[in-house]
Order: structure tokens, then C-alpha cells, then sequence
């Protein structure tokens, strides 16, 4: 019997040292592979987003891209991503990417390069496009009625630098790219006029609704001018709903350099029910600069604005 007992004891004891041992090793396995060999082989990104603006990415896992579309007017050359993984590390060529943080430019498709933990890797193709927006315009044109615009070279009467505006009401979120004034002719002499034209400089002012300037552009109107709208482009101004702008338009150098006269087409009285023409009678550029002397009057100018709704 004490044989027996002595064996069992031994056996015991054995086994319990291999226990030990197959516990150890199996620690030791885990803290060098965390992962399961499911994990060790995923690669994929579960999610993709920007929050500035706040917008996410339709990831198409069979394709393994990832489209997302941002509103009107997103400057997409440095946008930061967020994103989810079930892999161990992100890439974007060379440059780890660190998701909320990393800048990346998506001007073009962007390809991130997730990484298993086997290190195996799956490429995701990135494209970020702009939502076009919807075309926003207010145009009017109505009307036989014309007023003097430009410089007065008379010997009695001038010299005057006459500018002229119009206000408009804005009725929704807007991004405001160009802005037109029609005008009857060439650019000439009103006394002892050449019979050509000449060659311009026309600055808008873009002002809020008590004349404050928010933003100025310009034009040269060429010497082959005859006639027609002139447009102001590349005025890229943010406006909100409800809001009301003032055009104010003079020719630089009007009053002593550029002399030179035309009329400007309107409606007299105006129909337009969301503002009306302004007019000044200046002593040069820097005057017309100034929102004293611009003042409202019963006429409507034929203009023509044109921009994105947001």
C-alpha cells in the first residue's frame, strides 16, 4: 500500500509540473502575439470620416474604396481623416497615419495601406469629391433708362468722379462669385470725345448694409469695349440668408488721370423689390472709397449676380 501511495504521489506531482509548464508557455505565447490568428490576418477599414466638415466615407469593401463627398466650397487639400481599423497600422505611402490627426491632401485619390498583424497589407483607394453646389443668380434687367458713369472732363461742369450701385437682398446661404453692371458704350471724352475707346480700370466695392466695405475687386475693361455687362469675377464672399449687399462701382482715376465717360443702364422708376441704385459724385479714388455721399434713389441699375446656394 505505501508503494501504491508513493506512486500516486509521484504522479501527481508530475502532472501538476506539466500544468505549470503548459501555462507558462501559453502566457508567454499570448504576450509575444496578442492577437488571435483571425486578427493577425485583418486588414480592413470599418470606418472613414472627416469632422471638418462633418461628413463620412461609403467604403465599398468588395472594391476596397472609400468615396466621400464634401459640401460646395471645401478647401480638400488638407483634410484630416478619422477612421476605424481592424488592423495594426495605417499608412498613406511612407507617413504613418494617425487617425484625427494626420493631414493629408485629397486633391487627388489618396490610397491608404492598412497592415495585418501577420504583416500582410490591404490598400484602400480614398476619393474625395466636392459637391457642386446649386447655381444661385439674381439678374435684372428691365428697363430703357441710362445715367452718367465715369469722369467728366468738361471745362464747365467738371472734373466729377460719378459712381454708381445697387443694393440687393440675399435670400439664402451663398458663396458670391461674380457680380455684373451694364453699361451703354466705350469708355470716351464727354467733351471733345476721340470717337474710341479706352482702356479702364472699374473697382467694385462690396459693402454690408450700412456701406461698410467687405470686399473690393476689380476689372480692366479693355479699349475694344462697346457695350454690355462687365463682370467682376474671383470675389469668393460667403454671404448669409437674409442678408443685404450694396454694389458701389467707379472708374479708377476718373476724376484727374482717366477722364472717361459712359452711361449705365437702369430703370427709372425701379421695380426691383429687394433694393435700389446708389449714386455719388466724388473728388477721386479715395473719396469713392468712402461710404459718405453714396445715397439711394426711386432707379433700379440692370445687374447681375451669380454664385453657389449652400
Amino acid at each position: 500500500m505505501k508503494i501504491i501511495s508513493i506512486l500516486n504521489i509521484f504522479i501527481l506531482i508530475i502532472f501538476a509540473f506539466g500544468c505549470e509548464r503548459n501555462d507558462l508557455y501559453d502566457t508567454a505565447r499570448d504576450e509575444k502575439n496578442p492577437v488571435t490568428v483571425e486578427d493577425a490576418t485583418s486588414k480592413s477599414i470599418t470606418a472613414f470620416s472627416f469632422v471638418s466638415p462633418a461628413v463620412s466615407g461609403a467604403i465599398n469593401e468588395a472594391a476596397h474604396t472609400i468615396a466621400v463627398t464634401v459640401p460646395y466650397g471645401t478647401d480638400i487639400t488638407a483634410l484630416i481623416a478619422t477612421f476605424s481599423t481592424t488592423g495594426v497600422s495605417v499608412y498613406v505611402g511612407a507617413v504613418s497615419q494617425n487617425s484625427g490627426a494626420t493631414v493629408n491632401d485629397f486633391t487627388n485619390p489618396v490610397v491608404y495601406t492598412v497592415f495585418a498583424g501577420d504583416g500582410s497589407e490591404q490598400d484602400y483607394t480614398v476619393t474625395v469629391a466636392v459637391d457642386p453646389g446649386t447655381p444661385y443668380e439674381i439678374k435684372h434687367e428691365i428697363g430703357t433708362a441710362s445715367a452718367w458713369f465715369g469722369g467728366d472732363n468738361r471745362v464747365v461742369g467738371g472734373p466729377r468722379d460719378v459712381g454708381d450701385g445697387q443694393s440687393i437682398f440675399i435670400d439664402t446661404n451663398i458663396i458670391l462669385e461674380s457680380f455684373s453692371f451694364y453699361f451703354d458704350g466705350q469708355f470716351d471724352y464727354v467733351e471733345f470725345p476721340e470717337g474710341i475707346g479706352h482702356g479702364v480700370t472699374l473697382t467694385l466695392n462690396i459693402r454690408n448694409s450700412i456701406g461698410n466695405i467687405l470686399k473690393t475687386v476689380q476689372v480692366f475693361v479693355p479699349a475694344s469695349y462697346n457695350g454690355g455687362w462687365v463682370t467682376w469675377t474671383g470675389i469668393d464672399l460667403d454671404v448669409a440668408q437674409s442678408t443685404t449687399l450694396i454694389f458701389t462701382a467707379y472708374l479708377v482715376g476718373a476724376y484727374d488721370t482717366d477722364q472717361y465717360t459712359t452711361s449705365i443702364n437702369g430703370e427709372s422708376p425701379g421695380t426691383y423689390a429687394g433694393g435700389s441704385r446708389y449714386s455719388k459724385v466724388g473728388t477721386g479714388d479715395a473719396d469713392m472709397e468712402l461710404w459718405s455721399g453714396w445715397a439711394p434713389d426711386t432707379w433700379d441699375l440692370y445687374f447681375w449676380l451669380q454664385g453657389t446656394a449652400l
